[in-house]
């Protein structure tokens, strides 16, 4: 059996092809799955906690997803909500969803799933020996965190799946790899062959321009739209993106090997 996630765009606030989500729709996804932010351009909204995208954006298109969610009656979850993922950006989406539930009259439980951090709390760990840096990570100090305005842990798929199986409609998350929120589903259901639903994670939000893409997560990855392109190229691109090696790849709950991938 197949997970079929739908990804409507690469990130929520870009915008994306209305017509391909109404095709993934039809294509009868179980569940929909959007990153919410990325660390692509630089530290400032995780540093402001603010989002990179304007609230009126984000309602216009989070409306859409919420109608869409409707009518495939499936859940909907975001990752990195805000941008940032903090747990201020967290709430600050669950303030959108909730004006826009009363708007479109939909009744919903939400799930909002936490990530901020305290710097004293993270600074204790680091002084008992519990934090070990990802190559090439500078050294870490106690003066430096104390410095910080805002610090989240990332989530995997586990967190995810435990927010899911409270039945939530929604679920808003704080700061997550975009893999957490694709693969959580296929994983929780057993449908992932050695890596494939990690990897077609990793490969489901590359297809440009930026347009839904329902992904297969036991086996392969589709379109959502025929302008789409999903050429060996774009995936290899996209499973080797900012990777430090190209044979494994780190995540929060265990390490992703990408040996004789796309060989």
């Amino acid at each position: 059996m197949s997970t079929r996630v739908l990804v409507p765009t690469g990130a929520l606030g870009i915008t994306f092809d209305r017509a391909a989500l109404a095709r993934g729709i039809a294509a009868k996804p179980d569940i929909i799955a959007v990153d919410g932010g990325s660390t692509d351009s630089g530290p400032f909204s995780l540093g402001s906690g603010t989002s990179k995208y304007s609230r009126a954006a984000t309602k216009s298109e989070w409306r859409d997803l919420m109608l869409a969610r409707a009518e495939a009656a499936v859940p909907l979850v975001i990752g990195t909500s805000g941008t940032c993922g903090t747990d201020a950006t967290v709430d600050w989406m669950f303030e959108i969803t909730r004006e826009l539930a009363s708007e479109l009259g939909q009744h919903l439980k939400v799930a909002r799933l936490y990530s901020s951090q305290s710097p004293a709390r993270v600074a204790m760990a680091l002084a008992a020996g519990q934090i070990t840096p990802l190559s090439p990570a500078p050294d870490i100090s106690a003066e430096a965190l104390g410095a910080m305005s805002n610090i989240v842990a990332l989530a995997g798929a586990e967190q995810v799946q435990a927010a899911l199986a409270t039945g939530a409609d929604i679920v808003i998350a704080g700061r997550t790899t975009d893999t957490a929120i694709i693969s959580a589903l296929p994983l929780a259901r057993g449908d992932h062959a050695p890596g494939t639903a990690p990897k077609s994670a990793n490969v489901a939000p590359c297809a440009r321009p930026i347009r839904p893409v329902v992904s297969y997560c036991s086996s392969s990855t589709a379109r959502g739209s025929p302008s789409s392109r999903l050429s060996r190229t774009h995936a290899a691109r996209r499973i080797r993106f900012r990777r430090i090696c190209s044979t494994r790849t780190p995540t929060p709950s265990s390490c992703m090997s990408l040996a004789g991938t796309l060989t």
